[in-house]
């Protein structure tokens, strides 16, 4: 190969593998700053600034100098991997930085500013400079070559060779390098710019040194687990940071093409599955707002036999559609990857698979031959960067182009760092193409609109029959939801019920709402202006003129009514008791929240702040605060019959305070209400031994060992419980059996076990093999069981 062609083989190779630097850099700082507008400007600002510093350092630094060979070259390329490894090396530094605001007390702006640039100078500005200062000296070197060249010429082989492969590998690295590697694909980076360095110095066995170099670094760094340090997704969990949950190991990570998943198995929640650093998914709380989103639009349309999910969100919906008996299912705008796992994370928590074969077969279109009974729009949050088109008005037109006759569309709206303002403009866009359409708040954060190409009317029979499907109501039970009103009582206002609180709210851009986020999440003080349910209580319709009988008999349909304006009136309640909690006025919030409760104990908003102040509860305990954690969960059961995760918190912070009787009283209802939790019955036995109640102690760690036959814990506790001086039926021979029985159980390792049983031999008056236990433990030896007596052995 001539030098000429070597060179432009050269150049093509560093512009490809630029393009992918570039994607790995976009991606990697969405990861840890979050995918926002203010992310975006940034990433490109130290981009070209970076460009543009290295190109003028480079120009001043051989504005004199003529240059020879590849050994400039060299050097740079060396120095672009060199920033490459910096990157792989500070990343989970810069996310500990992140970590540390999220977990803080107190946040200012000037922090995420600071953070902002220090990320997009790591992801960014760094390998710019070494790009810009390469781009000028291979300017330079081919002026040298070529002096009498055209400008046009050089402008269009700067298109051919450098720009255009910077973007075929900008595209190859989002869409298929990054969800192949991931984040590791920055190690290959490196490695390959060593390469380059190596092939342009030319100087034989000395070549060799450039990429021997980058190896030896590479190495001597180790591996890096980048994917699971960005994974953690900072910006996110702060805007989400209502689900309480901050932070924890991944246990799963994977890059799909256009977003990241992680899951993660949790103390507090069970199991968690994040979408791009948001938490979606919770094991063990949380449900009820997903479950309603899904399930409304098939209330209202209960005969739909053909739908179609859009957005990165539709995994999350997917399977209620499926439970529920939908037959024809289609998906679009959601990447396959990350389908499948949301629809592994909902299996996995409901315990029921759903086929997806011809759901990834089939994908969905907005064309009008489709004639789609319900078309469900799920986008990601309106903060994040490239969602406009998803929340337009062009997109709504198309959809009602696809809808069958009497079809709905079902958008569901995060409110989380959203203004009342741009909700407004989407409502009123939504409703210009769907005159006829409804509103609901089906979570403090999660809002529905819903739209039909004609009226929309429900029969209540088809609905009721709709919601007593199995698996349907086995799905309502989980989110909390027992009755068909409950769920009917989340819809706010139609088309024409909404326009008051527009034309009094105003509108706004999705950029000047984008704009505002980081004072949003790092701003001090409440924040004004943002969406909540208390906001558009006023406008609440309470008419039901859409809900019609059907062939349901009179007196249930009317009682259906009744029921549902019941459960309104609770929502109103409970939407004033959320607006006082958030400003700060807990006790007239608790206020309402008690009369909601006399209304509808299970509404939507009364739930999610039980789920919040049980949660605040359990996390009170885990940092010792026993008094905070008894305040909130007297809180919660003043206004909520409780959880058996309630009951048991409540009993733990009360033994912790020394009221072992009222303890007492909660840890039963933990185990009438979970009599499968073992860690319930240990706590519930060992109270009712320290108030005397020594059968009820015996009774449950009978249940205990009759589950787990081997369970060391109960086996021990159940001895020491036994041998109580203070019992009438004190049994010493059984006690010493269970002891040993717990010693062998866990080989001896146990040392309170194992000096437990030395105590009791002595207790029993078996002195000398007791202190002979104690001295064979002291001195580190193999202790072995004694036979025990034959007899009872009294002290």
């Amino acid at each position: 190969m001539d030098p000429a062609s070597w060179r432009v083989a050269v150049c093509v190779a560093a512009s490809l593998m630029t393009g992918v630097l570039l994607a790995v850099g976009s991606r990697a700082m969405d990861a840890a700053a979050g995918r926002t507008l203010h992310t975006g400007l940034m990433f490109w600002l130290c981009t070209v600034a970076g460009l543009a510093l290295g190109y003028v350092a480079a120009a001043l630094a051989c504005r004199r100098r003529r240059i020879r060979g590849g050994g400039m070259l060299s050097l740079l390329f060396l120095a672009l991997a060199a920033s490459v490894i910096v990157q792989g090396t500070c990343t989970p530094r810069l996310v500990v930085s992140w970590q540390t605001v999220l977990n803080a007390m107190t946040r200012r702006e000037t922090q995420y500013v600071s953070l902002l640039f220090r990320t997009g100078l790591l992801y960014a500005g760094v390998s710019a400079l070494a790009v810009g200062a390469l781009a000028r000296v291979a300017l330079q070197m081919f002026r040298q070559e070529a002096p009498d060249v055209r400008p046009g010429t050089a402008i269009t082989l700067g298109v051919l060779l450098v720009l255009l492969p910077a973007g075929v590998g900008f595209g190859i690295g989002e869409g298929t390098l990054i969800p192949w590697l991931g984040f590791g694909l920055l190690r290959g980076a490196a490695l390959w710019f060593g390469v380059l360095a190596s092939l342009v110095l030319a100087r034989g066995v000395w070549s060799m040194l450039p990429v021997l170099a980058v190896g030896l670094a590479l190495f001597g760094v180790g591996p890096t687990e980048l994917d699971a340090a960005l994974a953690a997704g900072v910006f996110s969990r702060l805007v989400h940071r209502d689900s309480g949950f901050a932070r924890g190991q991944p246990v799963f990570v994977r890059q799909t093409r256009h977003h990241a998943v992680a899951a993660y198995e949790d103390s507090d929640y069970g199991f968690v599955f994040a979408q791009d650093g948001r938490p979606v998914l919770f094991g063990n709380r949380f449900h009820t707002a997903r479950t309603l989103t899904a399930y409304v639009p098939l209330l209202l349309h209960p005969s739909c036999a053909r739908a179609a999910l859009f957005g990165p969100e539709a995994g999350l919906y997917l399977p209620f559609l499926a439970r529920a008996g939908v037959k024809e299912l289609a998906v679009g705008g959601c990447d396959a990857a990350l389908l499948k796992l949301a629809l592994a994370a909902d299996e996995h928590l409901a315990g029921a698979p759903v086929d997806v074969t011809r759901v990834l077969r089939q994908r969905a279109r907005l064309a009008a031959s489709q004639a789609y009974d319900l078309i469900v729009l799920a986008g990601e949050p309106m903060w994040m960067r490239g969602t406009g088109k998803a929340y337009g008005a062009g997109l709504f037109a198309r959809c009602r182009s696809a809808l069958a006759p009497g079809g709905l569309v079902a958008l569901h709206v995060d409110g989380r760092a959203l203004s009342a303002r741009r909700f407004a403009a989407v409502t009123r866009d939504f409703a210009r193409v769907f005159p006829n359409m409804q509103l609901w708040c089906t979570g403090a954060y999660d809002w529905l609109l819903v739209g039909s190409n004609g009226m929309i009317q429900s029969p209540a029979d088809q609905m009721l029959a709709c919601f007593e499907r199995q698996p349907v109501m086995r799905d309502f039970a989980r989110a909390g939801v027992l009755a068909l009103p409950e769920a009917l009582a989340c819809m706010v206002c139609d088309g024409a019920g909404v326009v008051p609180w527009l034309e009094r709210t105003g509108f706004e851009s999705g950029c000047a709402n984008a704009g505002r986020v980081p004072r949003v999440v790092f701003g001090t003080g409440a924040p004004e202006g943002l969406l909540t349910p208390h906001a558009l209580e006023p406008v609440r319709q309470k008419t039901l003129e859409w809900l019609l009988p059907g062939e349901m008999d009179v007196g249930v349909y009317q009682a259906i009514r009744d029921k549902t304006l019941l459960c309104a009136d609770a929502r109103t309640l409970s939407a004033r008791a959320l607006a006082q909690t958030a400003a700060g006025q807990g006790e007239a919030g608790l206020a309402d929240a008690r009369a909601a409760a006399k209304l509808n104990v299970r509404d939507p908003l009364l739930t999610r702040l039980a789920e919040s102040l049980e949660l605040e509860g359990r996390r009170r305990i885990a940092i010792g605060e026993f008094k905070g954690g008894l305040k909130c969960y007297e809180n919660l059961l003043s206004f909520s019959p409780g959880s058996a995760h309630s009951h048991y918190g409540m009993g733990f912070c009360l033994r912790a305070s020394g009221d072992n009787e009222t303890a007492y009283l909660h840890f039963a209802r933990a185990v009438a209400a979970a009599p499968g939790q073992i860690g319930y019955r240990m706590e519930l036995a060992q109270v009712a031994a320290a108030i005397g109640e020594y059968a009820e102690a015996d009774r449950q760690y009978e249940e205990i060992l009759r589950r787990e036959p081997e369970h060391a814990e109960a086996l021990y506790r159940y001895a020491t419980c036994l041998s109580t001086k203070q019992r009438k039926d004190r049994d010493m021979v059984r006690s010493l059996a269970l002891a040993e029985q717990a010693c062998r159980v866990t080989a001896w390792q146990n040392r309170e076990f194992a000096y437990g049983l030395a105590n009791l031999y002595m207790d029993a008056g078996r002195v000398l093999e007791g202190m002979g236990l104690k001295r064979r433990l002291n001195e580190g030896g193999s202790p072995e069981a004694v036979r025990p007596p034959a007899g009872r052995v009294e002290p």
